[in-house]
C-alpha cells in the first residue's frame, strides 16, 4: 500500500488532529503543505469535495474533513469496547464504510468516509471475524 497523503496548510489545528491520529495508529503518511489561502483553489483541483483542509488520499480514495468522522469513530469505539455492543455487519465501498452493531435486540448503524474510521473497521473485522 502506498503511504497516505495528508494535504493541509501550516499551523492548521484540523490538519494537526488528523496527523496525530495517523501517527497514533502507526499509519505511514506523507504530508503535503499547501499555501494558505491558495488551498481554496488547490483542494478542488485535487478533486476533494470542498475547499478546506485537511484532505487525505489513501489507495486513491479521497477523504475530506475530520470532525464529524472522528466523532462517529469515537461513539462506535465506546459502544463496542466499553458498553458491550457487538458488531454484526460491515459494508465497505469506495465512498464509505458502514458498521451495524447490536445489543439486546437493538441495532445501530454507523457510516463514515474518514480514514481513521476505515482503519477501525478493519480492526473490528479481525476482532469479531466479520
Amino acid at each position: 500500500m502506498n503511504p497516505v497523503k495528508l494535504y493541509g496548510i501550516p499551523a492548521s489545528g484540523a490538519v494537526l488532529t488528523v496527523q496525530l491520529a495517523l501517527e497514533h495508529k502507526s499509519i505511514e503518511y506523507r504530508r503535503v503543505d499547501l499555501l494558505p489561502v491558495f488551498h481554496r483553489i488547490g483542494m478542488p483541483l485535487r478533486r476533494f469535495g470542498g475547499v478546506t483542509v485537511p484532505g487525505i488520499v489513501i489507495d486513491g480514495r479521497r477523504v475530506h474533513g475530520s470532525l464529524a468522522s472522528l466523532r462517529t469513530l469515537d461513539e462506535l469505539r465506546t459502544l463496542v469496547y466499553e458498553q458491550g455492543w457487538t458488531p454484526i455487519k460491515v459494508a465497505e465501498s469506495r465512498e464509505r464504510d458502514t458498521v451495524t452493531v447490536e445489543k439486546d435486540g437493538e441495532q445501530r448503524e454507523f457510516s463514515s468516509d474518514h480514514i481513521q474510521f476505515h482503519r477501525f473497521v478493519e480492526g473490528l473485522k479481525e476482532d469479531f471475524r466479520l
